[in-house]
């Protein structure tokens, strides 16, 4: 499957780890029977998702939004230190499958999208509760 966002290639290992996201947080509360009734939405979900990710960080890229080299360093090395050793944080990104530049690039992308949200909302006032409230009898 060649996926193509804006022109940029959307690489299916980016879809396929969002699929892994997805069926990592509703595991656990759906069971594998749900999980697997479901997989045909939650593939369609994970796609989306990876769509509107590049999307968001295009924007970020064409307004020049960086994310700031010092924050990615203390994301990182919070997490190592989480980790406890050196040896524990090298499993854990076994684990996730990912080395440490490829973690450096994820933190890196994710506070990108979190600048960029920041600088569209800036001018937006926060919801009131009127507005919470008729938003929650929707749902």
């Amino acid at each position: 499957m060649n996926l193509k966002v804006n022109g940029e290639p959307l690489e299916p290992a980016v879809v396929e780890r969002e699929y892994q996201r997805l069926l990592k947080t509703l595991g656990p509360r759906l069971g594998p029977e749900e999980l697997a009734r479901r997989a045909p939405a939650l593939q369609r979900q994970a796609l989306e998702h990876a769509i509107g990710r590049q999307l968001l960080l295009a924007e970020a890229r064409r307004r020049e939004i960086r994310a700031p080299e010092e924050e990615i360093a203390h994301a990182v090395a919070e997490l190592a230190r989480n980790c406890g050793v050196q040896a524990g944080f090298q499993a854990h990104l076994r684990k996730l499958k990912l080395t440490e530049n490829e973690l450096r690039r994820q933190i890196g992308e994710a506070r990108q999208i979190e600048l960029l949200v920041a600088q569209v909302t800036a001018d937006c006032p926060p919801p009131g509760e009127a507005e919470i409230s008729a938003e929650l009898k929707e749902q």
